[in-house]
């Protein structure tokens, strides 16, 4: 059925929200046809599915004035159907306030709880956005593929902060799937966040997506759950591009790093880190990190591979033109292999090993 059928007139004047929320409640299969719909509180669905489909990014629009999004809570019951959101936008009237999506899973097995795909989550107004895109807690087998995510868009380094995430994982969200989605100003792409709890989300897949004009690339911080495989993106960012943990902070056990493409971008000046490992038993293999030409002068140092935990492999990385070290083992690492990488350009030491038992062999960088 479509939303229409409910009375959501698409308008971008009327208000939908009962409309919506009547559509939502009735468990069916709802279509969202060509419009602008204006809701003026949030959409809930509690301990059941949504399922919402549209006929595109920019041709059906839900505009969310001045409150958060969507609230679905997936009940606890194994095999349960999944809820659905696919060609849709999903756009707000604030600037960096709000949430648009937030999924709490059930404590369920067997079961694929939800499918974010062709969904762009942005502002009305160039200069508007939401505060976090998706927030998800307790995820289980979730999907996230073909997004759009653009924080405010005014081309300042202050305004990358409006949006501080566009995906938060948190409360054990597991073996879950972030593929071929476009994120730009935002302060960082995707986020574990495992809190007092310590364990944020294990089993999650990041790749091929797209992530310029941001502060950081991907984050995990409190999280010791395992195993964050992150490959093939494409990362332009101003201070980072996948930090895994940080000083003190756990990050993600057993993870790997690979054939990512990270730049720091030629228009920050800040300190800056293309990968940093500070968790166990992780991979980092066939990634090229550099500065973008053109680069400014830092206020600090630049990293590119940093690595501060036990039997960490690094292998076949490139790392280019820092004003600091190209692969810097510190105190924390040990048991390292550090082989068959190579560079040119960096200010610092190449290869700086500050670890125990580190393995460094067949590097080849032009000083």
């Amino acid at each position: 059925m479509s939303v229409k059928d409910f009375g959501a007139v698409g308008n971008g004047v009327a208000d939908d929200t009962a409309a919506f929320q009547a559509a939502i409640n009735s468990g069916l299969h709802i279509s969202v046809p060509d419009g602008t719909y204006r809701l003026t509180s949030s959409l809930t669905r509690t301990n059941d599915r949504i399922r919402l489909t549209g006929h595109g990014i920019g041709s059906s629009v839900l505009l969310f004035e001045n409150c958060n999004g969507i609230v679905i809570t997936h009940p606890s019951r194994d095999r349960w159907p999944m809820s659905v959101l696919r060609d849709l936008s999903i756009r707000t009237t604030a600037d960096g306030t709000y949430t648009a999506l937030s999924f709490t899973g059930g404590e369920a097995t067997y079961t694929r709880q939800l499918d974010v795909s062709c969904v762009e989550f942005c502002g009305q107004a160039p200069n508007q956005c939401w505060y976090t895109a998706i927030l998800m807690s307790r995820g289980e087998s979730v999907g996230i593929s073909g997004c759009f995510f653009l924080g405010n868009s005014s081309d300042s380094p202050n305004n990358y902060t409006k949006m501080a995430h566009a995906i938060r994982l948190t409360n054990a969200s597991t073996d879950s799937r972030i593929v071929n989605n476009s994120f730009y100003y935002c302060d960082t792409c995707v986020l574990f966040d495992g809190g007092a709890g310590g364990n944020a989300g294990e089993g999650v897949n990041i790749l091929t997506n797209h992530m310029v004009l941001v502060k950081y690339g991907v984050r995990t911080q409190n999280n010791h759950g395992n195993y964050i495989d992150i490959a093939h993106n494409h990362i332009a960012a101003r201070e980072g591009g996948v930090l895994i943990g940080a000083p003190g902070v756990a990050g993600s056990n057993h993870s790997q790093i690979n054939n990512n493409l990270i730049f720091k971008r030629n228009d920050s000046a800040a300190a800056f880190v293309g990968m940093a490992v500070y968790s166990n038993r992780c991979s980092i293999m066939g990634n090229e990190v550099m500065l973008e030409p053109g680069s400014l002068s830092a206020n600090g140092p630049e990293n590119h591979i940093l690595v501060n935990g036990t039997y960490c492999k690094v292998i076949g990385n490139t790392a280019w033109e820092s004003d600091g070290t190209g692969v810097w083992l510190q105190s924390g690492a040990d048991h390292t292999v550090v082989l068959g990488n190579v560079g040119a350009g960096n200010s610092g030491p190449n290869i700086l090993d500050q670890g125990t038992y580190s393995v460094i062999s067949s590097n080849n960088f032009d000083d």
